[in-house]
């Protein structure tokens, strides 16, 4: 009981925190949105995802609708939307104790590729007084006196929103009515990333699917979600009605019917019966259930094939969804609460990176309760040396440390990977989730982050999801995706010929001039990086890496143009430990150029 109370006062502290720095940070003009692609859908459900816990312990449905035709791939800050419908849809749980809490979105087309959102976070709370309602957007304020005693907050999350809204181009605004509800709403601009749309059908094209649901909005989203998919949804509000429905549609020409259902106050039994005796086929059950319930009791049910814990994700809906019509004989969910017990089925080699001892051992209990083989390392370096001895399944990396960073480390990992053609998935452990913050750790080839103090759920379902442990994704971990990562929209090459080329105004007889040119550089900038090491005089280091920097990046060396921008970081903080192991992958990426470059210029 103490310890929850005291867990309970510890997040709220740092929520307060939170909001104070992003405040000063949106203030002192800190904050740069961030422009990178992202998901739609993703962003919505990893939003709602760890506020789902809360929304069913007060027994409220969360519940989101994109309107169809609203663009699914943008550029932009989804960074920035995630801040503000969490804020948003935090207050509308906070301030609500019964109906539901609905994010709606939408889109309207405007000129050269961009396109505007809106988005709207509805609920059945108590509702905001007409005098109180262009109050509550500045900051430290709240719509009463009373408001801030019973529901306690900083008055900071609707001024931060309003903030990120305007800087995204947008505008924000509410409506609401006094016990019955309110209302907000706020726009923002967005550029469209083109992403190329398969003309074949899916898999799950013209399958049938009956969905029973009571709640009116569910079945409504849900039915967009399952005709996108190519699939036959068929809704019924209650089993009566479902009966009704397998009586008059043909069902007859499937093996089977799939069966989505949720209706927390019927009797599970009696309903499953009802329905198999009513349908011409046999039933496969996926059950759905609020997030906050014991996912083991339902799994543990009869006559059911998955489980789905909402808000439902369309990624999570379609994975499952095609798993059951497989015929996959375990039971499946998409919650982290089961999966973890699937992680702990399979044995991982985990390293964790971080200079501070407290945090390291927090990691290793918490990965070795659960079974995994845990290595350890209090600095970049030594996580180097780690990943050079030993493969590991996944890398749990600091971003501050002493030395060679988290950062710099993962760079240098990246690099020496492309010689063996393998990634180990690298998650930063880092107390800063600005976007700028964010953006640096793509830049550095990481996969995800962990927000420090990180929680057990949160690092199981990082596993879960880089280790391909359980089916679906899990939203508790800060996911950087595929289509957020620049960095990996172009691989580092060896040598970029065509680069090369377009910088010498496409006269591909003088390449090889060039690369002779750049070789004999390399040579002298190597011997004297050895010599420079070797009597500690960081200086002249830093002065042979820059060097080879300007060369390498001229010549289109790209990987050696990396390591050589590392080198010089490290020579300038005087860390010439450093500087001796990335000496050592330069020798190898010059090697590597070497035959890259002699076998381009001969053919």
């Amino acid at each position: 009981h103490y310890l929850r109370i005291i867990k309970n006062s510890a997040e709220a502290l740092m929520l307060l925190i939170n909001d104070i720095l992003d405040f000063s940070k949106i203030e002192a003009g800190k904050i740069d949105l961030d422009q990178s692609p992202f998901e739609l859908c993703s962003t919505i459900s990893n939003t709602l995802r760890p506020i789902a816990s809360q929304a069913g312990q007060k027994n409220l449905e969360l519940v989101y609708n994109i309107a169809p035709g609203t663009p699914r791939f943008l550029i932009g800050d989804g960074g920035s939307v995630r801040q503000i419908l969490t804020n948003l849809a935090g207050n509308a749980i906070k301030f609500s104790d019964h109906g539901e809490i609905a994010i709606n979105v939408w889109s309207e087309l405007q000129e050269e590729n961009r396109v505007k959102l809106y988005f709207s976070v509805s609920d059945h709370g108590i509702g905001i007084a007409p005098e109180s309602i262009e109050r509550i957007f500045e900051t430290f304020e709240q719509a009463d006196s009373s408001t801030a005693k019973k529901f306690g907050g900083t008055g900071l999350g609707l001024a931060i929103s309003k903030r990120l809204v305007e800087l995204m181009g947008g505008e924000i605004w509410v409506e609401s009515v006094i016990n019955e509800g309110s209302v907000f709403h706020f726009t923002a601009l967005f550029n469209m990333d083109e992403q190329p749309v398969s003309s074949q059908p899916g898999p799950l094209a013209g399958v049938q699917i009956l969905v029973i649901d009571d709640q009116e909005h569910n079945r409504a989203v849900l039915s967009l979600f399952l005709s996108e998919m190519g699939m036959l949804p068929y809704t019924a509000a209650t089993p009566e009605e479902a009966v009704i429905c397998l009586k008059q549609e043909d069902f007859s020409r499937s093996e089977f019917l799939l069966t989505l259902l949720d209706l927390p106050e019927m009797g599970w039994s009696d309903v499953v019966s009802q329905l198999s005796q009513a349908s011409p086929v046999p039933l496969k059950i996926i059950f759905m259930t609020n997030a906050g319930t014991r996912v083991e009791d339902q799994m543990n049910r009869d006559n059911q094939d998955a489980v789905l814990i909402k808000p439902i994700d369309r990624m999570d809906l379609e994975k499952i969804i095609t798993s059951v019509v497989n015929g996959d004989t375990q039971k499946i969910t998409n919650s982290c609460q089961i999966q973890a017990e699937h992680i702990s089925q399979r044995v991982l080699d985990i390293l964790v990176t971080d200079d501070l001892s407290v945090n390291r051992e927090l990691a290793e209990a918490i990965l070795s309760r659960f079974g995994h083989r845990v290595t350890v390392a209090c600095s970049g370096q030594e996580a180097l040396d780690a990943c050079a001895a030993k493969k590991f399944d996944l890398v749990f990396m600091d971003v501050q440390m002493p030395g060679m960073d988290g950062l710099q480390s993962t760079r240098v990992l990246r690099i020496s990977e492309q010689q063996s053609r393998t990634r180990t998935p690298v998650i930063a452990l880092t107390a800063y989730t600005a976007s700028e913050d964010r953006q640096k750790c793509i830049a550095a080839g990481m996969d995800g982050y962990l927000c420090k103090p990180f929680k057990i759920d949160e690092m199981l379902a990082t596993l879960q999801h880089f280790c391909g442990t359980s089916a679906g994704d899990a939203g508790s971990i800060n996911f950087l995706s595929p289509a957020e990562k620049t960095e990996e929209k172009v691989h580092a090459l060896v040598f970029d010929r065509e680069g090369l080329v377009a910088r010498l105004g496409g006269r591909e007889a003088l390449v090889g001039k060039f690369v002779n040119l750049f070789l004999e550089t390399m040579e002298l900038q190597l011997e004297g990086l050895e010599k420079n090491i070797a009597s500690f005089d960081s200086s002249e280091v830093r002065i042979h890496a820059h060097t080879i920097k300007g060369s390498a990046a001229n010549i289109g060396a790209q990987r050696i143009f990396e390591l050589a921008r590392i080198l010089e970081e490290s020579a300038l903080g005087g860390n010439l430990c450093e500087a001796a192991s990335l000496l050592h992958l330069l020798k190898e990426e010059h090697s590597a150029f070497i035959s890259g470059a002699t076998a381009d210029t001969a053919s």
